[in-house]
């Protein structure tokens, strides 16, 4: 459904709205976007990051490859709850992953929830230095005996979905 993932990082909100309001937005990135995106099927995560795991930056290969699952809470749940849970319980789950190099909750900020309830509550970001090292990942005893049975305890598989990327960075 999704071809890729844009991630931008900023101080905070008030930064954030400045930025896509400004003119040299609006004239260069955001007058560009129609050329190669479709507008409305784009969704937008507006997050505050819990970093778990992330090593050095020179440890780092040039190019990783990041799994990016954008994650709904269960019905009934509330939002301190799944945060707490998925935080607290799941994320030192995640974190037994062999080959796992970085590992970020994107948990969405109350702005999201101010006009209604957005399609998601955060984004979980895996890094890994190849597409072998994931795939071995995924093939893993702490990965199919304990993290993927664990998230049926707090996250709706029926709207979550997952892209797998190569990470490129530009700034």
């Amino acid at each position: 459904a999704y071809d890729g993932v844009v991630e931008i990082w900023m101080e905070n909100e008030e930064t954030i709205a400045d930025a896509f309001s400004s003119p040299e937005y609006r004239r260069g990135a955001y007058a560009d976007e129609p050329n190669f995106a479709n507008l409305k099927e784009v969704v937008r995560v507006v997050a505050e990051d819990h970093v778990l795991l992330r090593e050095e930056p020179n440890n780092r290969p040039e190019t990783m490859v990041k799994r990016l699952s954008f994650i709904k809470r269960k019905t009934g749940m509330s939002r301190d709850d799944f945060f707490s849970y998925w935080k607290d319980i799941h994320g030192p789950m995640a974190l037994a992953l062999p080959g796992l190099r970085e590992y970020t909750q994107c948990h969405a900020t109350e702005s999201m929830y101010e006009r209604g309830e957005p399609p998601y509550d955060g984004v979980a970001a895996l890094t890994f230095d190849t597409m072998g090292d994931l795939y071995f990942a995924l093939d893993s005893p702490a990965f199919k005996d304990v993290a993927q049975p664990d998230g049926t305890t707090f996250v709706n598989s029926d709207s979550a979905f997952t892209i797998i990327s190569e990470e490129h960075s530009i700034v």
